[in-house]
């Protein structure tokens, strides 16, 4: 118990991440097809409990002039990865541009988890700089970050880029920016997007646009469905029960049951009980971030917890939404239970953030 309470930061967070490790542990022990993918996820939890450990440590304020820095390397590893393009096949065995990943000394690192996380933080950094920014004043430290991580991965993940452009119009909306700059951004914004895919659909053959348009297609007319992904998780969901068929027991037919997937995996093996569970800690994580974001009192603080902690729980709720067959496939991961390093890491630097700013105010 001592080790628990010497934890900085808010400890029912704290209680939420332990619990979503062990669960994450469970299910890939379950599904791994391989001795070493289990070891790879294990080495990622635990690595990713450090960074939570030592980011709660420092002090946020170190980041309001880091986050330029880390927005900078982000922009250059999403070029890296734009300029090396890779392919993977979709779920008609045709090819397709997954230019989203790069190798870094052997380990694949997906730059976009970072461009989501550094945009928060610059943006969070330059609202709080200025309270009276005019549409021409804001369009450098604002509005051209935003569009320019929009750009760089509409092309390869277009799920990720609208994920951007919502959680930068919520910093924007509570932070002291007008709405009628904040509307005069969703105007730019949406014509941006729109000509960015008719810049991409003409002069790229093997992209996502085909992958995008068949899993919109098979969402709006399930019985045409050719979706095996989308059909097979809404069988094992439908047919798991309260309880589910057991642990250790759940099927192999399931594509990306410790990735995308890995939310029906566990209704599977668990029911229907443990598929509430999960959704209820995300609740539960993101009142304590509301709890915590009306306690503070200046403007850097305030808009990185809210944009950090809605970061997390939007794409949970995006991902849980793609298993119940309520969103079409997006590819996003459930954060802190889905096997895949970059994406835990990324998730537990920006909890072991809030909980730095947590402390503080308790201390306070």
């Amino acid at each position: 118990m001592t080790f628990f309470w010497n934890l900085k930061g808010d400890k029912v967070i704290w209680i939420i991440i332990f619990i979503l490790f062990a669960i994450s542990f469970l299910l890939v022990f379950s599904c791994a097809h391989s001795v070493k993918s289990l070891v790879m996820h294990t080495l990622h939890l635990f690595l990713g409990f450090f960074i939570i450990k030592i980011a709660s440590q420092i002090p946020y304020k170190y980041f309001t002039n880091f986050s330029f820095v880390l927005f900078i390397c982000s922009i250059v590893l999403l070029l890296w990865a734009m300029l090396t393009p890779s392919f993977v096949y979709d779920d008609f065995n045709n090819p397709i541009d997954a230019s989203r990943w790069i190798t870094i000394f052997g380990f694949t690192f997906q730059p976009s988890e970072l461009a989501k996380f550094s945009l928060i933080l610059l943006l969070a950094r330059n609202l709080a700089l200025s309270k009276r920014y005019t549409f021409k004043s804001s369009l450098v430290p604002i509005f051209i970050p935003i569009l320019i991580v929009i750009f760089l991965t509409i092309k390869s993940n277009a799920s990720t880029a609208l994920i951007i452009f919502f959680i930068s119009s919520l910093v924007l909306f509570i932070s002291n920016l007008s709405f009628k700059i904040l509307l005069k951004f969703w105007i730019i914004g949406i014509i941006s997007f729109s000509i960015l895919l008719f810049l991409i659909l003409p002069f790229s053959n093997n992209n996502r646009i085909e992958t995008w348009k068949s899993r919109v297609t098979s969402f709006l007319n399930p019985e045409q469905s050719q979706n095996y992904q989308y059909e097979i998780a809404r069988k094992f969901i439908s047919s798991a029960g309260w309880f589910g068929v057991g642990a250790g027991k759940g099927s192999d037919f399931l594509p990306a049951a410790d990735s995308d997937f890995i939310y029906t995996y566990s209704i599977l093996e668990y029911g229907t009980i443990m598929g509430v569970f999960i959704l209820l800690l995300y609740l539960v994580f993101y009142y304590r971030i509301i709890l915590i974001a009306r306690k503070i009192n200046s403007n850097f603080p305030y808009l990185v917890v809210l944009g950090l902690g809605t970061l997390f729980v939007v794409q949970a709720f995006i991902n849980i939404g793609v298993n119940l067959g309520l969103l079409p496939t997006t590819g996003q991961t459930l954060p802190l239970l889905s096997r895949g390093g970059s994406s835990i890491w990324m998730m537990c630097l920006s909890i072991g953030i809030i909980l730095n700013i947590s402390s503080t105010i308790h201390e306070k």
